[in-house]
């Protein structure tokens, strides 16, 4: 019995360690959520690139509710934030949705498958701080050449941050890029599901993602980059050496998007997917032009239970076989009947 008790307890200590809420940490793109046990596991991405110039609509995706959230992320220096579109986003998922190919089964499965204010200060270390109200979003782009100035501001204005933060810091600011610290604010109380999109438009020679703060993330984080411009695009840097998932490559008309033409004609759109492990993010994602412009598409098979027609087939033989004993029955019945000898009476 103290066996049994023990195994009890055991299992009651391990069940409250998964089921109890854990106070959130730092995520995708250094995201944080703060005062909740809130979190923030995705990120949606659209990239649209014209050759010169790169445009990043981005939305977080908040499993939970919280107050407020804040993130951190590194932009070129020069880059302007503005609101971005939220309908974007539904439209980008039905422009690479999966096609559809049905598959039939002619077996029965009998039930068992399932089918803006802005506002400039000096801060210790030389760091410059411009901060902008952007509609809901509060940002503040932090300039400089000291990662440590960097960590220090975060940290005296309420953004969780950590030593380890300081080694990339250093890289992006070497780099002559800035830190944007932004923080959102729910005017009804609550956050929840996918967070206000933001735009960040800056001037680039190849489109980039910046995404190592979430090497120091502590939950795994799912990545979904949408690349918009002339021509198909791929990725020439990886952000991790996880699987990356192909989603589309093809040309839509640019209003299904909402977007201007690109080089005059419609918007190629180049769709990937990756789950980033904490630990495993040592570089920014970049793209180049793909070699060519071939399409790609996920198919989703839809299975079409022609069971039936194998019931009434089986149906049709049964009943035949029947009929062709019957037929036999009666012809050999016959048969005997007609050679049975004839006995001469006495």
């Amino acid at each position: 019995m103290r066996v049994v008790r023990i195994a009890v307890c055991s299992l009651l200590v391990a069940a409250a360690m998964v089921l109890a809420p854990r106070p959130a940490a730092a995520c995708a793109c250094g995201a944080v959520i703060s005062n909740s046990t809130a979190a923030v596991n995705a990120e949606t991405a659209l990239i649209t690139w014209d050759g010169t110039r790169e445009t990043i609509d981005m939305v977080l995706l908040l499993k939970g509710e919280a107050a407020d959230a804040a993130w951190i992320m590194p932009v070129p220096q020069g880059t302007v934030v503005s609101l971005g579109d939220r309908t974007v986003f539904g439209k980008l998922i039905t422009a690479t949705a999966p096609r559809v190919e049905k598959q039939y089964t002619f077996w029965p499965s009998f039930g068992l498958a399932g089918n803006s204010a802005v506002s400039g200060a000096k801060a210790p270390g030389g760091l410059s701080v411009t901060t902008s109200e952007v509609g809901p979003f509060t940002v503040s782009t932090l300039s400089g050449t000291d990662p440590e100035a960097v960590n220090s501001w975060l940290a005296d204005h309420g953004y969780p941050t950590k030593p380890a933060l300081t080694a990339t810091f250093a890289q992006y600011l070497a780099d002559g890029w800035s830190i944007d610290a932004v923080k959102l604010t729910s005017p009804g109380g609550q956050l929840a599901g996918s967070l206000d999109p933001l735009r960040m438009t800056f001037t680039t020679s190849a489109p980039v993602y910046p995404i190592k703060l979430s090497n120091f993330a502590k939950d795994v984080q799912a990545v979904t980059l949408y690349v918009a411009a002339a021509h198909r695009m791929e990725i020439t840097r990886e952000a991790s050496p996880s699987y990356v998932e192909p989603m589309f490559a093809g040309r839509v008309p640019a209003a299904d998007l909402g977007l201007a033409p690109l080089d005059g004609q419609d918007v190629y759109l180049t769709a990937f997917t990756q789950i980033l492990q904490p630990g495993s993010v040592t570089a920014d994602y970049q793209f180049g032009r793909a070699s060519d412009d071939t399409t790609y598409q996920r198919v989703t098979y839809q299975t079409v239970e022609m069971d039936w027609v194998t019931i009434l087939g089986a149906l049709v033989v049964f009943v035949g076989v029947v009929a062709m004993v019957i037929i036999v029955a009666i012809r050999q019945g016959r048969s005997r009947s007609s050679w049975a000898p004839n006995w001469p009476r006495r």
